[in-house]
């Protein structure tokens, strides 16, 4: 899978990074052999990325939603 692959995948994922955010992201999973822990993944837009390279991802999302912070919204508490 190409980046711009997984970029079209994942940008269809509400998530708060840019492309070249994200293409980073990319760029370091490449070098990486082994499991992830992304802690934080939200609705999985950074995982849909991760997931384009490795399939052995654990995804750990508390749910915290910080007064005044992106997330504290009334969609995201829906």
């Amino acid at each position: 899978m190409t980046f711009q692959e997984a970029w079209a995948y994942s940008s269809t994922i509400k998530g708060w990074y840019t492309e070249a955010e994200a293409r980073l992201l990319w760029e370091c999973a490449d070098s990486i052999s082994g499991p992830f822990c992304e802690i934080g993944s939200y609705r999985g837009r950074s995982t849909a990325i991760l997931a384009s390279f490795h399939t052995n991802i654990h995804c750990i999302e508390p749910f915290i939603l910080a007064p005044g912070s992106p997330n504290d919204t009334p969609e995201s508490q829906g």
